[in-house]
């Protein structure tokens, strides 16, 4: 499998995970499993730029996040913005999850 799930996030804080033998091995065998099948497996391309859209908890978290330049609101609770790339969106995020408290 391309993924190995080893825990889930049920809340802010908390996560139900696997306990790490378990996990441990789990992420052992989809390394080999990627290995074994790295010819076939085709690496994640993004195209840009990246467009980001966020649903928030709150109209007056898309308030806070309309101070940052070239977000727009898209709905009572969502906005969106474009970022050139992926690192830059991902900072984006960072910052709209400060934001929108």
């Amino acid at each position: 499998p391309e993924v190995v799930a080893v825990k889930e996030g049920i809340g802010h804080s908390a996560a139900r995970a696997i306990h790490p033998d378990r996990a441990r091995e789990m992420i052992y065998q989809g390394v080999l499993w990627g290995i074994e099948r790295r010819a076939e497996i085709q690496p994640l391309r993004l195209s840009t730029p990246v467009t980001v859209d966020v649903e928030v908890a709150s109209t007056a978290g898309v308030d806070q996040l309309l101070f940052v330049p070239g977000m727009e609101r898209t709905g009572a609770r969502t906005v969106r913005a474009r970022s050139p790339d992926v690192p830059s969106a991902y900072r984006l995020t960072r910052l709209v999850r400060l934001l929108a408290r």
